[in-house]
């Protein structure tokens, strides 16, 4: 990987999971920095605020730095300002500190949905934000916005199983209400390219993106067979399969990778699009199987593809990175 200029790392699941670093976190960003790699932290993280997340990492000895770290909330808090809205947040205490305040004097202009088991039940949350985007109540119905940190459909807990996602809740209020959701966090597009956009800084354009990677681990449950392994590890996609999708500049790059464990929302389809080189490790929500799904998924009518690379953690994956 000798032409790699920067990399895309998440947060949960791949450096840490719950306040444990996965083996050899730290010592492998001390690594990326001493190469000289540019690094930008992307994560859909939306139940801790900002400066929760960021003491979280310092304690963790994890070098994650405020100006270097994209997250969903702070997308979203992003789109309240330029919009001006005035929200119902379904938002945990904690993510709320990232937010200004709901104005009691206005009407609500929006529904803000993240990860808040405490606010997604009926009576404290959701039947609330059905009734104003049904426009039982509020300003009337088609009038108040429904925004989604992210819509992953379950998320790693600490204890190693999953749990429930907001995607289910956010779904079950699209349909009973008829509005459709705005999606802001990971896999949108956008959110991938609001970190992208910031490497500038770092004299890297749109036109060097295919230097750039991205990291993002998995539970490590079960070994991939090494025949499997290696079938994932070096396969690259196939760019013309693409087509007009891909914007000019760019394209399905070899020395472009990209770290995750959620197959749908850290490797799926738009990080392809974007170039990204996928690496698909087994730490955090990983689970047996994924990466055949995610390689099922995109292969309709052009043969399997998956992610370029599946390996044991994010120190593995660093460690191909830099070979």
């Amino acid at each position: 990987m000798t032409c790699l200029r920067a990399l895309l790392i998440d947060l949960s699941g791949t450096l840490h999971v719950s306040d444990t670093a996965t083996p050899g976190a730290a010592a492998a960003i001390r690594r990326l920095r001493e190469a000289g790699i540019a690094i930008r932290y992307v994560s859909n993280t939306s139940k801790e605020s900002k400066k929760s997340l960021l003491d979280k990492m310092k304690r963790m000895d994890l070098d994650v730095r405020e100006e270097e770290l994209f997250t969903s909330l702070s997308a979203v808090r992003s789109l309240v300002d330029a919009r001006n809205l005035n929200p119902l947040y379904l938002l945990s205490p904690s993510s709320l500190s990232d937010f200004p305040p709901p104005s009691p004097s206005s009407p609500y202009s929006a529904v803000i949905v993240g990860l808040a088991p405490d606010r997604l039940s009926y009576t404290n949350g959701l039947n609330d934000a059905f009734r104003l985007l049904a426009g039982e109540e509020g300003p009337g119905k088609g009038k108040v916005q429904l925004i989604a940190t992210h819509r992953a459909t379950y998320v790693g807990a600490g204890d190693g199983k999953l749990s429930l996602g907001p995607g289910p809740f956010i779904t079950a209020l699209v349909e009973a209400s008829g509005v459709k959701a705005e999606v802001v966090g990971k896999p949108t597009r956008a959110f991938f390219e609001l970190a992208l956009r910031s490497l500038e800084k770092d004299g890297i354009t749109s036109k060097d993106w295919s230097s750039v990677g991205m990291v993002r681990l998995h539970s490590i449950l079960s070994p991939i067979s090494s025949r499997h392994r290696h079938r994932h590890r070096h396969r690259p996609p196939n760019p013309s399969s693409l087509g007009s999708r891909l914007p000019p500049t760019l394209g399905v790059d070899p020395l472009l990778p990209q770290i995750g464990d959620d197959w749908k929302q850290d490797t799926g389809l738009i990080a392809r699009e974007l170039g990204l080189r996928r690496y698909l490790v087994r730490t955090g929500k990983y689970r047996e199987g994924d990466e055949t799904r995610l390689a099922k998924e995109e292969g309709e009518g052009e043969g399997e593809v998956g992610p370029e690379w599946c390996g044991k953690n994010f120190e593995e994956a660093v460690e191909d990175v830099l070979r």
